[in-house]
């Protein structure tokens, strides 16, 4: 009788999808503060970014159908939006008063960014962060793998119909 082995499956990596994933997070929240400042408003679409950026990149290091990995990327969705709003506000002001960033953040704190993001907080905020991590984490525990697979099992190759 033959041994036979199981295919290993994709374990994952945990440290590097954090890394990425906040490498991520900062990028994206970057390029919110920019489209907001550019566009002169936010839009759900652009808080969906976060979500979306966050979860593709927390998912190359993904083990298969992780919520460990779906949660990390929620998280990181979260913080990159709210990131993004603090690199709106440290803009928004600099422009205004013709400071550097760094002026800005030396004059007011991280606790002060933070007190002027929660004058502005509301419901509209809790409902896109909320979708935000949603979208985070459907893409960041679903690895690609399994489409892969259940394409192979069910035979939904597109050149070769699957035979009853």
């Amino acid at each position: 009788m033959e041994n036979y082995e199981l295919p290993e499956e994709k374990k994952g990596n945990v440290a590097a999808a954090i890394i990425v994933g906040l490498i991520a997070a900062v990028v994206v929240a970057v390029l919110l503060a920019a489209l907001t400042i550019i566009r002169e408003k936010q839009t759900g679409a652009m808080v969906m970014l976060a979500g979306a950026g966050v979860g593709f990149a927390v998912k190359l290091f993904a083990a298969k159908d992780s919520f460990k990995f779906g949660g990390i990327a929620a998280v990181l969705a979260i913080i990159s939006c709210m990131l993004g709003t603090a690199f709106c506000i440290i803009a928004l002001f600099a422009n205004g008063t013709e400071m550097s960033y760094m002026e800005v953040v030396s004059k007011f704190g991280i606790g002060g960014i933070v007190k002027l993001a929660s004058l502005d907080f509301g419901f509209m905020d809790i409902l896109f962060y909320g979708i935000a991590a949603y979208i985070g984490f459907s893409i960041g525990c679903n690895s690609s793998e399994k489409k892969d697979e259940e394409a192979e099992n069910n035979g939904t190759d597109d050149k070769t119909p699957k035979e009853i």
